[in-house]
């Protein structure tokens, strides 16, 4: 009797101990798995969600000094189509810098970036030439610029910007799935040391 009493309770102390071990690992898996999410999560918002706002930004600053410099076609005594075209083009600059630093998150990588300097390089000239034109009180020779160069470049622009602001979606759209999956595994890792809990708590009781 005291030798079956002994071999119950060695049982007992062992499954107690696996029971411990298995409660142990599992949470920590658990921890493990939500600090990745974590991390990943925060890398996201710094790198790909930053980029994709940039990008969205740019391509409005873009709009703006389209609209500016036709403004000053229209108006070349309005100084205020001058000073918001220059206003626009400043915050289109410093975003595309910012773009660029973190090139490796598009599509195409630093490459797409060089790309898009290149065009905004040969941009940027025509609009001066614009501008100046206007000033010169040549405003055929402006809208000549406008039309045969001008605009052209800023289609290019804004073609890549439009096709990277696409790509980002995708990439907030897999991460937004990917923490939806990663929530789910989480919570039938609770619900699963939940059960086990209960089990640890119910099973002696059998004996």
């Amino acid at each position: 009797m005291a030798s079956n009493t002994l071999s119950v309770r060695s049982q007992l102390v062992l499954l107690a101990a696996a029971t411990c071990g298995l409660f142990l690992l599992a949470l920590g898996g658990a921890l493990w798995q939500m600090q990745l999410g974590g991390e990943r999560l925060s890398g996201f918002i710094d790198t790909e969600l930053a980029v994709e706002r940039d990008v969205t930004r740019t391509y409005a600053q873009g709009l703006q000094m389209g609209q500016a410099l036709r403004n000053i076609l229209l108006d070349p005594a309005n100084s205020k189509a001058y000073e918001n075209f220059d206003q626009a083009k400043k915050q289109f600059d410093g975003m595309l810098a910012q773009i660029v630093a973190r090139g490796h998150v598009l599509d195409g990588g630093a490459a797409a970036a060089a790309r898009m300097q290149e065009v905004v390089q040969r941009w940027a000239p025509l609009q001066a030439e614009v501008i100046a034109k206007v000033r010169a009180d040549d405003l055929q020779a402006a809208r000549e610029v406008l039309v045969r160069g001008e605009t052209p470049a800023w289609r290019e622009i804004r073609g890549e910007l439009l096709k990277q602001i696409e790509h980002l979606e995708k990439l907030t759209a897999g991460m937004r799935s990917d923490s939806a999956q990663a929530l789910e595994r989480s919570r039938l890792v609770v619900l699963g040391l939940g059960a086990l809990r209960c089990w640890c708590a119910w099973w002696p009781r059998c004996w």
